[in-house]
């Protein structure tokens, strides 16, 4: 929940630097207003209630496994937890806006001949949004289904049938006729590769790195247990 709002958020802040921090939305306002509506509440509305990280079998025949006073301990949610999620979605949004500023505004031209404004920029970074979020939703599923892999995708695919309809209307004319573009845009596809790949090294990385401290910390303990004993 952290995660997917200040991914959100903080493209708009980086997008500051470039823009003199005047204030200007880097989003169109209908899909800003749409993002926890419809791109991304299911998914997670979904995973709260059917993710089983154990079969319910494994569970009853194991009371140990059970989940008893799991928030009063804070067993699975606390402030290490929390501020690990939000610094990973600040440098996202840090490394998927300067990419894409630096690999699509300047450096690109489609074969029509276009250069994309800030609104398509702006469009194109909400499209990589939505596609993480969902993509770190299906990343913690312990237990993935059918259905969960279908609400998940239909969740991202839902955007761009929302572009697509903002694409045909007159009254929204920072983004008529713009849909196209990221069709003939290869490194689109190529951003998005790297977004992806990026998101989920810092979970290698983190886990790697939490591992190996709780194993350092274990041998110090162990270390100077065995020293009060003697």
């Amino acid at each position: 929940m952290f995660f997917k709002n200040v991914l959100m958020v903080m493209p708009q802040f980086w997008f500051g630097i470039f823009n003199g921090f005047s204030g200007q939305s880097f989003y169109e306002q209908w899909q800003y207003q749409v993002y926890n509506l419809f791109f991304t509440s299911l998914p997670i509305v979904w995973f709260s209630i059917f993710d089983l990280q154990f079969p319910r079998k494994e569970l009853l025949a194991s009371p140990k496994l059970h989940y008893k006073d799991v928030g009063q301990l804070n067993l699975l949610f606390d402030r290490s937890t929390f501020w690990r999620y939000v610094i990973q979605a600040i440098l996202q949004a840090l490394f998927m806006v300067f990419m894409v500023a630096y690999c699509l505004e300047y450096r690109y031209i489609n074969p029509l001949g276009h250069t994309p404004s800030f609104w398509v920029l702006g469009t194109i970074v909400y499209c990589y949004v939505v596609i993480q979020v969902n993509f770190e939703v299906a990343y913690q599923s312990s237990s993935h289904t059918v259905m969960s892999l279908l609400i998940q995708s239909l969740s991202a695919l839902l955007f761009f049938l929302f572009y697509y309809g903002q694409n045909l209307i007159d009254w929204i004319p920072v983004l008529n006729g713009t849909f196209f573009y990221i069709w003939l845009t290869p490194p689109f596809f190529l951003c998005l590769f790297a977004l992806l790949a990026t998101q989920l090294l810092c979970h290698v990385l983190y886990n790697g790195a939490k591992d190996t401290i709780q194993r350092i910390v274990k041998k110090i303990r162990q270390g100077s247990l065995k020293a009060q004993i003697r």
